[in-house]
């Protein structure tokens, strides 16, 4: 049997001039008819929580693409090729966020490096990219890690005297370096 819906469509994937004509017509409809259009998507959204949602996601899915194309050069496809490499997991941590990883790059090279959650990409970022400067942070809280912790109510008091432990910043001569 004879489908004219099926001819229609089959017309439309085969033949790019009558796909184009049709593509035309609707940007042309849209064009002239962007007021009515976005007054029915407005109302639509306010009485129908299902479509807001959804179109909350379309958007969020929209920006996160361009932003991947435009200011790490990936694509989507190859930032969910590398999400699954990772299992979903952050890089450094490899804790499941509970939002989306952020994609950690280069800021001198621009190469993408891998998938952080956002704790872990702001610490490099504000390590300013150091390994030295992030390895003296560390070296710093170990130096902390076994010492016995002092209450906000004794450090207000007058007798407080702050006791740095003898090795706190002196491992390796990092913090010499961050002084510098």
């Amino acid at each position: 049997m004879f489908s004219h819906r099926e001819w229609l469509k089959k017309k439309l994937a085969e033949d790019p001039g009558y796909r184009e004509k049709i593509h035309a017509a609707k940007r042309a409809y849209r064009q002239s008819h962007q007021k009515e259009i976005a007054e029915r998507r407005r109302l639509r959204r306010q009485s129908d929580p299902a479509y807001l949602e959804r179109d909350r996601a379309r958007v969020r899915s929209w920006r996160q693409k361009k932003r991947l194309e435009s200011v790490y050069g990936i694509s989507q496809k190859q930032y969910e090729i590398m999400l699954a490499r990772q299992g979903g997991l952050c890089a450094i941590c490899n804790i499941k966020p509970d939002k989306t990883l952020c994609v950690d790059h280069c800021h001198e090279t621009g190469q993408v490096r891998g998938l952080l959650c956002n704790s872990c990409n702001s610490m490099l970022g504000f390590s300013k990219d150091s390994p030295r400067r992030l390895e003296a942070g560390a070296v710093y809280l170990r130096a902390f890690q076994d010492e016995p912790a002092v209450s906000r109510q004794d450090k207000t008091s007058a007798t407080y005297d702050p006791v740095v432990p003898a090795n706190a910043g002196t491992t390796d001569g990092l913090s010499a370096h961050l002084r510098a």
